[in-house]
């Protein structure tokens, strides 16, 4: 989360001003998953420890860190969006999940054994192709529709293919995301003001 959240810092300038332009159509798109769904527990983003609250190098702590960062990059296009509402920025800020998309990745991180093989024989045979996968991502940041009805598409979470999609109920959570966003703000000026 905190990659995409830099840069969109470091971009704000030049989107404000292009998206002030006549007939302009700027919009910021970030990926995510539906296993932000399956976050087992709210998370605490009010702080650094709470960020880091689920620690471990197990393949299903990676699985919990994976949902909870990709419920942060809902979270975060959310009060991003709200916040060029209330700005009256004309910007369209949408999440996307490209769907299961058979990478090779999960397979390469899974243990060997069961696991390992079941994933493989699951996005086999229910994944869609990386060119499937792209669609959403494709729609949301070139179809015509969302410039014709932006009020539709603000803050938007899309899933394949081209759909709009409710959010869980923790990335509905306006408090949280107020939290991220204030804490992303001190981790990122810190980690840009030490280098590290």
């Amino acid at each position: 989360h905190l990659g995409p959240f830099v840069l969109t810092q470091e971009l704000l300038p030049v989107l404000k001003r292009t998206a002030a332009e006549p007939g302009s159509d700027v919009r910021i798109i970030s990926l995510s998953s539906k296993m932000h769904g399956n976050v087992p527990k709210k998370p605490d983003f009010r702080n650094l420890e709470g960020w880091n609250d689920i620690n471990g190098a197990s393949f299903i702590e990676s699985g919990k860190r994976y949902m909870v960062s990709k419920l942060a990059i809902v979270l975060f296009i959310k009060e991003l969006q709200s916040r060029f509402d209330a700005d009256k920025v004309p910007i369209t800020c949408l999440a996307v999940s490209p769907g299961l998309v058979d990478t090779g990745a999960p397979q390469r991180s899974a243990p060997a054994g069961i696991i390992a093989t079941f994933m493989a024989w699951l996005l086999r045979n229910f994944g869609l192709t990386s060119e499937q996968g792209s669609f959403a991502t494709l729609f949301a940041a070139t179809s015509p529709e969302i410039k014709a009805h932006p009020e539709k598409w603000k803050g938007a979470y899309l899933e394949p293919y081209n759909r709009w999609t409710e959010v869980s109920e923790y990335a509905r959570d306006r408090q949280l995301a107020k939290d991220l966003w204030a804490c992303s703000e001190e981790v990122a000026e810190a980690c840009l003001r030490d280098g590290s």
